[in-house]
């Protein structure tokens, strides 16, 4: 279903959030979708083929996790940007403690390209996130073997498994990156 319309030239522009609409939702079911009409779901829609490789590049490892992980962390994701960062109102949402907002935060961290400080790296998960919440089938087609994550790309500066890191030695087997902390509450 379109988002509501007053002028008869705006009607093209109803059609293809209609349609969109309606290639998102599984086949078989019997269920009604209206897309949010904001620009950043014109955005994700207007391109697809971009916005799956936008997806790929932004949580490809995350999308490669078993789905019980991945649905955990993007649906953690999904309520800590609807809380604007706050893990403890993410964590009523998703009724679990605060430090469990912040420790999937954390490790929904080291798949993105930065810290999650960096207002580029968080306007590039919520376009992912929101990605996939609109086209559920982007899950399907991008599962993929997880390539070097970003963190460890980060750490080392190279996508080499072999690589040192910046300090010249070899990062410790299952270090996690030390960053900020990922909550605006205190």
């Amino acid at each position: 279903m379109s988002p509501l319309y007053e002028r008869l030239d705006q009607t093209n522009r109803a059609l293809r959030y209609a349609q969109v609409a309606a290639q998102s939702l599984t086949a078989g079911t019997a269920v009604v979708r209206q897309l949010d009409d904001t620009p950043l779901t014109e955005l994700v829609m207007s391109n697809l083929e971009t916005t799956q490789r936008a997806v790929q590049r932004i949580l490809g490892g995350v999308l490669s996790l078993p789905e019980e992980d991945r649905t955990t962390l993007l649906a953690t994701a999904r309520a800590w940007l609807e809380a604007h960062g706050s893990a403890a109102a993410a964590g009523r949402l998703l009724f679990c403690h605060q430090k469990t907002v912040r420790y999937r935060m954390h490790r929904l961290e080291e798949f993105l390209r930065g810290p999650l400080d960096d207002p580029k790296i968080i306007a590039e998960l919520s376009m992912a996130v929101d990605a996939v919440g609109t086209f559920s089938m982007l899950l399907q087609s991008n599962q993929m073997p997880a390539s070097r994550t970003g963190a460890e790309e980060r750490r080392t500066g190279s996508r080499d498994p072999n690589a040192r890191s910046r300090n010249g030695r070899a990062p410790a087997p299952g270090t996690r990156p030390t960053g900020p902390r990922i909550d605006r509450d205190q």
